[in-house]
């Protein structure tokens, strides 16, 4: 269902009866949770085992094609808290570099370009550097959570303009990412209606026209267990939401399994593999502790150890679920296949990446090199940051061998 939004005003900002207004019809427009019987109706593809068998299968390779970052290189880059990495269509390659809270954009060759962003309230500028994305394939998007502010970029680094968010929903609503014609789609967690709330277990999704002003409603899923809301196990099933071209994807890890909307907000198949879950002992969790707090005292903090204190009573006092989720992360890569991350269990085992084909079947399961951490992928190329040894965050392009 398409829900017309009521026009911005002169300075920017909508009202906020204006999206009190807007809201209220899509929560009516919204969906309840889909039955057993209508999702039996949906067009399946479940997978038992890979299309490629494991002798074949992608491999990462080990000689980086550029990297920077790196100590003693001559980019003179300060890489701290990277939340984000995404290749542009002409090659150029954008990093939310959160410690600096700026963007930088380096070349093919991974030379820095130039640097946008900095800390302040201005046009362009960050208090905090949260999720970034492609945007129409040679730009980029940038969401600020501290100012509530989505900002857009082209691939030299040149600032386009911002769309104040922050003010619209009480509890606030993010971007999940973009389609190619420039579409939004944004997620919830629950707000306030006319005094009322969605569940506070459940999460809303919708597609937004930035030019039309016009959204197609998604649907409500559940929010994850992990810690939130408090109370929750820790390791609980993560709720995770991903954009390619023309689709969205959303998953829960409770089952390895994600329906796939069209770029109308309609069901068209649900994607599932086989999976076991991996049963978390308790000598399980007491390594996962162990692991985390010796990364918190190799962090840049000002006090490390305090940290390292807190984490120890948050670890003691929290209980962990029995079997740990299917997958943590999601991304769409360039060629528009399905990247899935498998939950990792910190000190305990590595993680293996799946990828499914935009038809949806399972294609091949691929590990990344020690120290690794994938954001995006395309024909021959994956992307990344590696932390060496001193936990200096270095940004590497490497091949996908296939």
């Amino acid at each position: 269902m398409s829900v017309l939004i009521l026009p911005f005003q002169k300075r920017g900002h909508p009202t906020a009866v204006l999206w009190s207004c807007l809201l209220l019809l899509m929560a009516q427009a919204i969906p309840q949770d889909m039955t057993a019987q209508d999702l039996n109706a949906v067009p399946r593809v479940h997978s038992s085992r890979p299309q490629i068998a494991s002798e074949r299968r992608w491999e990462v390779g080990t000689s980086p094609i550029f990297e920077a970052g790196r100590l003693g290189n001559s980019d003179a880059l300060d890489l701290f808290g990277v939340r984000g990495v995404v290749r542009l269509n002409d090659g150029t390659t954008v990093v939310a570099n959160s410690g600096q809270v700026e963007l930088l954009f380096l070349s093919p060759s991974g030379s820095l370009v130039s640097r946008s962003g900095g800390r302040g309230d201005g046009p362009g500028e960050f208090r905090q550097i949260g999720k970034i994305g492609r945007y129409r394939g040679d730009s980029v998007f940038a969401m600020d959570y501290a100012r509530g502010a989505l900002s857009f970029f082209n691939s030299s680094g040149q600032f386009g303009r911002s769309l104040q968010l922050h003010s619209l929903v009480e509890h606030g609503y993010w971007p999940a990412g973009a389609l190619a014609d420039g579409r939004m789609v944004f997620f919830s967690d629950a707000f306030m209606i006319g005094g009322g709330a969605f569940p506070q277990d459940s999460t809303w999704a919708f597609i937004l026209d930035l030019e039309t002003l016009v959204a197609d409603t998604i649907g409500r899923f559940p929010k994850s267990d992990a810690g939130n809301p408090p109370g929750a196990l820790a390791l609980g099933p993560t709720s995770v939401m991903t954009v390619g071209a023309g689709n969205v994807y959303w998953g829960r890890g409770d089952a390895f399994e994600f329906r796939e909307y069209t770029g109308a907000g309609e069901l068209q198949r649900i994607i599932s593999k086989r999976w076991e879950p991996i049963r978390v002992t308790d000598k399980d969790w007491d390594r996962h502790g162990q692991a985390r707090f010796e990364s918190l005292r190799r962090s840049r903090s000002s006090n490390p150890e305090e940290l390292v204190r807190r984490a120890r009573q948050e670890h003691e006092r929290i209980d962990h679920a029995e079997h740990l989720p299917a997958f943590i992360t999601a991304f769409v890569d360039s060629q528009e296949n399905l990247w899935v991350r498998e939950y990792p269990l910190t000190g305990v085992h590595d993680a293996s990446w799946f990828v499914f084909s935009p038809d949806g079947q399972w294609v091949t399961t691929l590990e990344m090199p020690f120290g690794f951490s994938l954001y995006d992928a395309g024909p021959d190329w994956v992307l990344g940051i590696y932390k060496d040894e001193l936990d200096v965050e270095v940004v590497q392009l490497r091949p996908l061998l296939k």
